[in-house]
This record gives C-alpha cells, sequence and structure tokens, in this order.
C-alpha cells in the first residue's frame, strides 16, 4: 500500500466514523496531511512501513513535536495495521491513530473513537530480523546500542556467519532500527532508537518452554536459586539465571518463588546436578529452560551466581506470572542505565 493510498482509504474510514466530510488543507510541519472536520482538525503522520517499531516511534515523535506547537489540534498516526506494540506506544505518548483495517484509538475534547477489531485489509508482515536466530545479533546490539560496531565484531558476538549477519544488518537498515556509516570499505553500526528495537523484538519474543522442572525444599526464592546455582557449579554445567530471580538480582525488588535457569539440555541427570526433575510444572519451584538462543550473551556475574544479560531477563519475564509486570518496570530502568552507560 503506497502512502497515498493510505491517506485515501484512512481518510474515508474516519468521515464515516464522524459522520461528516473531511476536508484536506496543505500539510503542516511537514507532515503528510491535515484533516479538518466541524471543530477538529487532524494532524496526520502516514507509516506505511508499520512492520517497523522504528518507523512507528518516528512517526509518534513527529506528530508529539507538531502538537506541541499547534495546541487544540488532534496528531493523528494513520499505519496499514497497528500491531501491539505499536498501539502501546501510541497509547504511552498520548497520540491517536488509525489504521486501513478499520481500528482506531482517537482521543480529543469532545471526540473518542475506541475500535479494538477492525477487518485487517493488511495484515502485518513477519519479519526474519527477529527469528530465534538473528535475535542473537538484535541482543547484541541492544546490548550497547550508540557504541559504533563493525559487522565482523557483531558476528564474533552474536556467533553467527559473516554472510547471515549482512543479510540481517540489511533487513535492520531498511526497517528503520539501525543506521550505518560507511568509511572507506568498512561499514560500522549503530542502533537508531533502542527503545524501538527492543520493543520490536518483545513482540515477537517468546522464551521456549522449560523441558524440566524441579520441587526443591527450600524456605524462599532466594535459597532455591543459591541451591540451583551451587549444583550446576560442582558438576561445571554452563547456566543462567533468568526472570524474577535474576530481575531480584539486578533491581532488588523483593521476593520470588520459581527459579528459572537457562542451561544445556544434554546429559543433565539427577545423578549429575544432584536433584530429582520432571515435565510436570505443578507445584514445582524451579525451571529449567534449554534455548537455541545463546544465553551466554551478555551474561553477569552477581554474588557469584551468573545471570541472563538484563535484555534477556526483561524478555523472559513475560512468560512469568507472579509479580512480572513490576519486575518488568523496574528491569526497563536497568536497562535505560545499561545504555546511557555504553555511550
Amino acid at each position: 500500500m503506497t502512502e497515498r493510498e493510505l491517506l485515501e482509504r484512512t481518510e474515508r474510514l474516519l468521515a464515516e466514523l464522524l459522520e461528516r466530510p473531511i476536508h484536506t488543507t496543505a500539510p503542516r510541519e511537514a507532515l503528510d496531511a491535515t484533516w479538518a472536520t466541524g471543530e477538529h482538525v487532524f494532524l496526520v503522520e502516514a507509516k506505511t512501513s508499520a512492520h517497523s517499531m522504528a518507523h512507528i516511534e518516528q512517526g509518534v515523535r513527529r506528530l508529539q513535536s507538531a502538537a506541541d506547537r499547534h495546541p487544540g489540534v488532534i496528531p493523528l498516526l494513520v499505519v496499514p495495521t497497528m500491531g501491539p506494540a505499536g498501539v502501546r506506544l501510541a497509547k504511552e505518548a498520548g497520540i491517536s491513530w488509525i489504521d486501513a483495517g478499520g481500528k482506531a484509538d482517537i482521543a480529543a475534547p469532545g471526540l473518542r473513537i475506541l475500535i479494538k477489531h477492525g477487518n485487517n485489509a493488511s495484515p502485518p508482515r513477519k519479519s526474519g530480523t527477529f527469528s530465534p536466530r538473528a535475535s542473537n545479533l538484535v541482543h547484541v546490539l541492544l546490548l550497547k546500542p550508540k557504541v559504533e560496531h563493525t559487522a565482523s565484531e557483531l558476528a564474533h558476538a552474536a556467533r553467527l556467519d559473516n554472510g547471515y549477519v549482512t543479510r540481517i544488518l540489511d533487513a535492520l537498515v531498511e526497517e528503520g532500527y539501525i543506521v550505518e556509516q560507511r568509511r572507506g570499505r568498512q561499514r560500522r553500526i549503530h542502533v537508531a532508537e533502542p527503545n524501538a528495537l527492543l520493543t520490536a523484538w518483545d513482540e515477537h519474543y517468546k522464551r521456549p518452554q522449560p523441558f524440566a522442572y524441579a520441587l526443591l525444599a527450600t524456605r524462599d526464592g532466594f535459597a532455591t536459586e543459591a541451591r540451583v546455582a551451587e549444583a550446576f557449579h560442582a558438576v561445571d554445567v554452563p547456566y543462567a539465571l533468568t526472570a524474577l530471580s535474576a530481575a531480584a538480582a539486578y533491581t532488588r525488588f523483593g521476593s520470588f518463588r520459581r527459579v528459572t535457569a537457562y542451561v544445556p539440555r544434554d546429559g543433565l541427570t539427577m545423578d549429575s546436578v544432584g536433584f530429582e526433575m520432571t515435565t510436570e510444572p505443578r507445584g514445582r519451584n524451579v525451571a529449567l529452560v534449554a534455548s537455541p538462543i545463546h544465553f551466554e550473551i551478555g551474561t553477569r556475574t552477581i554474588a557469584g551466581r551468573t545471570y541472563a544479560s538484563p535484555i534477556l531477563t526483561y524478555l523472559d519475564l513475560k512468560a512469568e506470572a507472579e509479580r512480572a509486570e513490576e519486575a518488568r518496570t523496574e528491569m526497563k530502568r536497568v536497562i535505560e542505565d545499561l545504555w546511557n552507560e555504553s555511550y
């Protein structure tokens, strides 16, 4: 869908919702359109690449800036299809939106439109840039988003071959997530908007299901964590604690019950680790996950225990129930501090 087609379709949809004609005037602030109807004036920014959170965030920021200079207007983002991550981003920024499928969330004095289900006229495109393998590269980029990297440095850190990394980098550039600069024959890369890249990965991310569970007789999650770490240290098995226990180590946000750990799946038995494992999750306080993602990327050692990176910890909290939202809020602050330190 071209930008012109997108604007024409969403203008018609909005006119139907308002039950009145829309008059198009000269665009303001270098935006894509200005629509006027009755007492309402809409400053419109169109983004045809709605699968790219970088482009969505760019549109939101332009609308915020324009609205600050034109009090009383309604900043309106129009896209082919608005996904969950885009909905959250626009809501947090206070920006109204409508998509070509008929979904909309528009709020202004004297006006409220909320349509959660459209006709899905333009379904979102699946992005290979957030596949489990490609996510290794995204993970490395998000650890130091403003540092300039070469493609070979990224390939080494992400444990991927150079040709594959080049293809993923090309896709990330096209989707607006990273910026590249050429210095002679050398290509140097940094992240354009770290929050946009993290939000997009978060939308696609699904932590693999645990392959085994255990029940340890301990007084609380901290004691369980100690037992798990000691067991894997004793047999020299690499591991990384994640989710709630890792969030507690990074943020001191409070107590937790279940301990989740990444470990290699092969060769783990009761005899090797010292506790019985089962596939039954109910009532268990230990979950073991074997992931195709290299969980060793960005790990940190705190008080002698190994934890998944703050980025992976934040993502893994989506799969948890107890206090997960509180922990994600705290982890986002840790990540922002990490980004500030990476300059």
